[in-house]
């Protein structure tokens, strides 16, 4: 097989707090190969975001630090990189969606002057050259008089038109790899879908991988090839996600799939629900952090935190899961 574009490996992070340090991230594995669209999905507060900044070194340090693991780009340690060659990797090689736009847009700045900043700054563009792949790329993401909209302001567009910009920025350059974090929390479900087609068609298109970080698994089922679930920092199950909407093999996993809400389903009936709360980060048990909310846990799911084992195609963190 070929080397991942993007390996972690190990992946402990953790925060400086009153009581001590807070364990965000467990020993985090995960890769994505070159074009291939994975999803890392699980309930908020479980280090999707974390993961997701770790990356790109995003973490303000301190409080956080990075207490082992590595994080490899085409077989570069981006831990050791200077902060010089991080700028260098942020935008033409790896490129990030956040949240929420308002906030990642700078709100004194013309949707322009932010688009063509980026482009020279990365490309070394002429100033004209990068208004013309300005334009280009706010026309392919759909936006109505692209001309026009580069002299607006943030506030002056709407929400999913400002995802659509933030979208087209993240493309404009290129890049290797893109980091999607929640990239459509902010919007109505109508807008959700649209900008969701929007951005799978264009990384497809262009051959650029990405790591989709969501809470939906509605999301994750139109999108991904394959998919990472995490909780309370750990990675509890991957697989392919024609497999995992299948034959899910983390009790968490089969939890998350039986809340989706199903087509012809009793309407009179309330949703499943995972019954329990997610642990605090400070007060984590010994064991298997879900086993206090598992309907399959035992005695000896008390003792240790199981490893990611090979089932098949999956694998699991689990010493009993679901049968197949």
């Amino acid at each position: 097989m070929n080397a991942p574009l993007l390996s972690i490996e190990g992946l402990d992070v953790r925060f400086a707090a009153d009581g001590g340090e807070l364990r965000a991230l467990h020993g985090v594995d995960l890769e994505v190969a070159a074009g291939e669209v994975v999803g890392l999905v699980g309930e908020s507060g479980c280090g999707k975001s974390v993961t997701a900044s770790a990356v790109l070194r995003l973490l303000p340090e301190p409080p956080a630090r990075v207490a082992a693991g590595q994080i490899r780009f085409d077989g570069r340690d981006l831990l050791s990189l200077s902060p010089r060659a991080l700028r260098r990797l942020r935008g033409p090689e790896i490129a990030m969606i956040f949240q929420e736009p308002m906030t990642a847009l700078n709100p004194v700045f013309t949707i322009g002057s932010q688009m063509t900043d980026v482009l020279r700054r990365h490309e070394r563009m002429s100033r004209r050259a990068a208004r013309a792949r300005a334009v280009d790329w706010l026309h392919r993401v759909g936006i109505p008089a692209p001309e026009q909209r580069l002299s607006a302001y943030p506030h002056q567009l709407s929400g999913g038109m400002r995802q659509r910009v933030m979208i087209a920025m993240a493309l404009s350059c290129r890049p290797r790899l893109l980091i999607a974090d929640e990239p459509t929390t902010a919007l109505d479900v109508t807008i959700q879908a649209q900008v969701l087609e929007l951005m799978t068609e264009l990384v497809r298109a262009e051959g650029v991988s990405m790591l989709l970080i969501t809470h939906d698994m509605g999301v994750v089922a139109e999108t991904c090839d394959r998919v990472h679930v995490m909780y309370c920092g750990r990675v509890v199950e991957e697989a392919p996600v024609k497999a995992l909407f299948a034959a899910p093999r983390h009790p968490y996993t089969a939890g998350l799939l039986a809340c989706l809400p199903r087509v012809g389903a009793d309407r009179t009936r309330s949703l499943p629900t995972i019954p329990g709360k997610v642990p605090e980060l400070h007060a984590l048990p010994e064991g298997c952090a879900f086993a206090d909310r598992c309907k399959n846990v035992q005695a000896d799911c008390r003792s240790a935190p199981p490893p990611l084992r090979r089932m098949g195609n999956t694998r699991v963190a689990c010493l009993h899961p679901e049968p197949v």
